[in-house]
């Protein structure tokens, strides 16, 4: 399990398959989640470096799973319009080369991306959700 601290509830692990780019997202899971005060996304790939980016929700609002998947797809959005892209030369090599920016991005533009599955943590305390995401090419 990806959380072994006892302050953060595993809630669930939800089965994916959809399309990261902001321009082809579509995805219609039917799960929803209340009392959230913030929302941690965990971001692994495909980056160099793994980074965790906090957004502050109204905790009197319902949240279905796909508004948590659009705070990836806008993570992601961000991600990859500041970080310069470096071409591949290799013509063996489909996709794209490593950056040398801020994110370290490798292998794949965000059109190759999608999601695999996400799971899901709760502090209901601190009304913290941290998801954790699956991400293929």
């Amino acid at each position: 399990m990806l959380f072994e601290n006892a302050e953060f509830n595993y809630i669930g692990e939800t089965t994916l398959d959809c399309k990261i780019s902001p321009f082809n997202f579509s995805c219609e899971p039917e799960q929803s989640i209340t009392n959230i005060k913030e929302h941690q996304l965990h971001i692994t790939y495909p980056l160099s470096k793994n980074i965790q980016v906090k957004k502050q929700l109204d905790p009197s609002n319902t949240y279905t799973l796909k508004d948590l998947l659009k705070h990836y797809v806008d993570a992601y959005t961000h991600i990859y319009n500041v970080e310069e892209l470096i071409p591949i030369d290799d013509p063996k090599c489909l996709n794209m080369g490593h950056s040398n920016g801020t994110f370290g991005i490798w292998g794949h533009k965000l059109d190759d991306l999608y999601f695999e599955s996400i799971q899901y943590f709760m502090n209901e305390s601190k009304g913290i959700l941290y998801t954790f995401i699956s991400v293929g090419s």
